[in-house]
């Protein structure tokens, strides 16, 4: 009996088992509990012969009906926190792509632009070399050409003195050729009239006077040739050392034109050194005179010994630093901003607390006021640094002038953030 029902139960569930829906398989599987139920007890079968199948056939709809509801909605939930978790991975990836597309295009803008750069850079720089090389080009040319016109003119200049000295040695030439026939006229003119008084005049004596006669004027006239081919050989040798002094004088002028040449360079540098230094200089007294003003425009506190240096000096006496027998020693800011003591004012040692609260509101009124700016550094940033400085004030750890100037500070930041004098200590603290 068991067995069968077994088997009975074993082929129902075997459609069952077959269905793909898994609410299907349960309901399959409750009806068969069902039937397995009611075939196990046998007195529910009095209740199907008193017409008692209705209430369980309404049972079964229930359940199911309960059943299937409950199944939907599980699925249903189940689906949504599927969507849910499907569009939440899908909003990650797409934000990681969106990420990565920017990251992509920034990287792609900074190499563009670090290419423009460099690009721009490398024309610039071809440029600046193409037209370097031009001048460098341009100047050896002209240079060359310069060379050229004045060899042309060197040349020029020499031919013409070599022109005007043939010239002039022509002259002389033809006026000692002149003066060679002259003599040789004379001299035939004499020969012809000693000719005629030998002729006319007893042979013997005239003979031996003309003879002595025409020895001495040829043998003068010899010497007067030779002189003059001295004086020949003299204008010539004078004329090639003429010419070797000046070839000399050209190459000491050439050495002379490169020497000026270096030093015109030197000079230029030179110059050009001296109006740095100048600009430095008026840089340097603009500076001091506005730190100057502003040192002025400070009240300073007086003291017995320095009534006589109001014109010249302005006083301050630090915070922190005293002498031996408990007197404050002033501070001295001169002309050229430079701070310093005064060993010959000494101030009592009944008004210490005193003059430190004199320092104290000078220095707070140096915050509060706008000293303007000198060479792009504040002024009143740069006193009130010197004058810490020289009290040694950044040696100790903790001092009521830095609580009253950070006090200051804040105050002054937090009212007049917009105005133009916060920026001196903006630019101070950071």
């Amino acid at each position: 009996m068991d067995g069968d029902r077994r088997r009975e139960l074993a082929a129902i569930a075997r459609p069952a088992r077959a269905q793909d829906s898994p609410a299907r398989r349960l309901i399959a599987w409750l009806q068969l509990l069902f039937k397995a139920f009611v075939q196990r007890h046998s007195w529910l079968a009095r209740w199907q012969v008193a017409g008692r199948p209705a209430l369980l056939l309404l049972l079964a709809f229930l359940v199911q009906k309960n059943l299937r509801r409950s199944y939907l909605s599980w699925h249903k939930s189940r689906l949504q926190r599927r969507a849910a978790a499907a569009v939440t991975v899908q909003a990650a990836f797409r934000a990681m792509a969106a990420r990565r597309d920017l990251l992509l295009r920034r990287r792609t803008r900074a190499a563009l632009y670090i290419q423009a750069q460099w690009r721009a850079r490398r024309a610039l720089w071809s440029y600046l070399e193409m037209k370097r090389a031009s001048v460098i080009c341009q100047c050896a040319w002209r240079q060359s050409i310069a060379r050229r016109q004045l060899g042309k003119l060197r040349l020029a200049n020499v031919e013409r003195e070599r022109l005007d000295e043939l010239c002039r040695l022509h002259e002389m030439v033809d006026v000692l050729q002149q003066a060679v026939e002259d003599a040789e006229v004379r001299v035939i003119a004499e020969r012809e009239a000693a000719v005629k008084a030998i002729a006319e005049a007893p042979p013997v004596i005239k003979e031996t006077v003309v003879w002595v006669e025409d020895a001495d004027k040829v043998n003068s006239w010899n010497a007067e040739v030779d002189r003059l081919k001295g004086l020949l050989g003299a204008e010539m040798q004078a004329t090639i050392d003429a010419k070797k002094a000046l070839a000399k004088a050209e190459l000491r002028n050439e050495k002379l034109a490169r020497l000026l040449g270096v030093q015109e360079i030197k000079n230029k540098t030179l110059q050009d050194s001296v109006k740095r230094m100048e600009e430095k200089a008026s840089d340097l007294e603009a500076e001091n005179r506005m730190l100057r003003q502003a040192v002025a425009s400070i009240p300073s506190v007086k003291s017995p010994s320095s009534e006589n240096h109001r014109a010249h000096d302005l006083q301050a006496t630090p915070l922190n630093e005293k002498t031996t027998n408990g007197a404050i020693k002033p501070m001295i800011v001169d002309r050229n901003g430079d701070i310093h003591d005064d060993d010959n004012a000494e101030l009592p040692a009944s008004n210490d607390a005193e003059a430190e609260k004199q320092q104290q509101e000078l220095l707070i009124k140096c915050i509060s006021e706008d000293l303007g700016f000198s060479t792009g550094r504040p002024i009143a940033a740069y006193l009130i640094y010197r004058c810490l400085v020289h009290w040694r004030s950044f040696e100790e750890d903790r001092t009521t002038v830095f609580d009253r100037i950070i006090q200051k500070i804040s105050a002054a930041i937090e009212v007049r953030d917009i105005d133009n004098g916060t920026h001196n200590w903006r630019f101070l603290w950071t």
